[in-house]
């Protein structure tokens, strides 16, 4: 019988073996299976990091946008403007120098015409004179 009591001690020993591996088997399919449910969790974080992240980039683009075209209005105003005062100004410049031209053409046309009626005057006087010396 010592040889029976030796194989059932023997066989009890294995089923506890058996039964400690069956049971870390067990850990680490229930360790496994939380590791798994927890990358799933960060998986789904990360996700949603990645659509929020997405979210407040176009927000912060469409921001960004509206801020240029805000500005570049404000340019093309400053630039209208300035165009619009360099414009006038050149008119006016333009105005001036043909003012002084016509000006000066119209006092260059009075002596002009005030040296023709001179002449004729001298001219007229010298017929006569010419006319008086011709008949005496």
């Amino acid at each position: 019988m010592d040889l029976h009591q030796e194989m059932k001690a023997q066989e009890a020993g294995c089923w506890r073996i058996i039964e400690a591996k069956d049971n870390l088997i067990r850990d680490f399919q229930a360790e496994l299976k939380a590791k798994d449910e927890q990358y799933v969790k960060a998986l789904r974080q990360g996700v949603q990091d990645l659509d929020q992240l997405q979210d407040t980039m176009a927000t912060n683009a469409s921001r960004q946008r509206l801020l240029f075209e805000q500005e570049l209005e404000g340019i093309e105003t400053t630039f209208e403007n300035e165009r619009t005062e360099l414009v006038e100004g050149c008119r006016k410049d333009f105005d001036d120098l043909f003012e002084r031209s016509y000006q000066a053409n119209m006092r260059h046309k009075a002596s002009r015409e005030k040296r023709i009626d001179t002449n004729q005057s001298r001219l007229v006087i010298l017929q006569v004179s010419f006319d008086l010396h011709s008949t005496c």
